[in-house]
């Protein structure tokens, strides 16, 4: 259950991420992301820092240096190349390296104070390709990733094989994906490092080729099953999680201006009972 919960974490903050980018446009800036285009007091300063009025180097003794207020347009700060929206009053700051991939993506509530903090850390083999990603939230490294290359002889693809997700407990789930970003097996570690189960995944898609059934097997035995309904156009209406075919949660998402969100998320209890939360488009809950 708790497994499921941490598995549509990821994607709600995978989907918001995709959501910050699209408002802004990420063209470089006239210089790249480690260099001060002012007069620094130190020369070994960090890269940029910044939050969503300002930007900043940090020195050798983590003093601030450098800081100035963005130079925005459309959305992109051209000294320091964030990108700042806002979304009913939150402000979103995404920073990026060289290569065009995320390193910082910052969630400011309507105070101004920090909600969540991402950092990502890559790594690069030889030939420029991307080898690994390390996400941490709020400090604490929450998932990596290794990619491997699929290459077919006529289409060559850099996709991630392994994502292992970071439990606040210890524990972690490591999935194995194919190119197609289908999971073909799940694996499952308690806080100790002790192997709690194995899984076997297998993906059914539709004639429009999107994903309507994940199954779980244990060797032979179906242990679970997650079942998605569409509407016409193809957004996704629910998704239900069946164990041991026993429906024990259920995902219900709505549409809004062309996005769809997980707006509920209903819990049946073995009792009969059932606990529902709610949320908004931007993912907090609604009491």
């Amino acid at each position: 259950m708790k497994n499921v919960n941490k598995i549509i974490s990821l994607l709600l903050v995978c989907v918001m991420s995709i959501l910050v980018l699209v408002a802004c446009d990420t063209k470089t800036a006239d210089s790249t992301p480690n260099e001060a285009t002012v007069d620094s007091a130190d020369a070994n300063a960090s890269e940029w820092e910044a939050d969503a009025t300002n930007h900043w180097h940090l020195d050798a003794d983590g003093k601030v240096v450098d800081k100035d207020a963005h130079k925005l347009e459309d959305g992109t700060c051209t000294v320091c190349s964030a990108c700042v929206t806002e979304v009913e009053g939150e402000h979103f700051v995404t920073m990026y390296n060289d290569d065009g991939d995320t390193t910082r993506w910052i969630e400011y509530d309507k105070d101004g104070k920090v909600v969540n903090d991402y950092k990502y850390e890559y790594t690069y083999t030889k030939d420029g390709k991307k080898d690994t990603v390390k996400e941490y939230l709020n400090g604490k490294l929450s998932t990596e990733m290794v990619y491997n290359t699929y290459d077919d002889g006529e289409t060559s693809i850099d996709y991630p094989e392994t994502t292992t997700t970071y439990s606040k407990d210890g524990s972690k789930v490591v999935v194995t994906t194919d190119h197609v970003g289908d999971a073909t097996n799940e694996k499952y570690y308690s806080a100790d490092g002790k192997l709690e189960y194995d899984y076997k995944v297998v993906t059914e898609r539709n004639a429009n080729d999107l994903v309507t059934n994940v199954k779980k097997y244990d060797k032979d035995t179906l242990m679970m099953e997650v079942v998605t309904e569409y509407d016409d156009n193809g957004n996704t209406l629910s998704e239900k999680t069946y164990e041991k075919d026993v429906l024990i949660k259920e995902n219900v998402y709505t549409e809004k201006d062309g996005y769809t969100y997980l707006s509920e998320i209903i819990e049946y209890k073995a009792d009969g009972t059932k606990k529902v939360a709610k949320f908004d488009e931007l993912g907090n809950e609604v009491k």
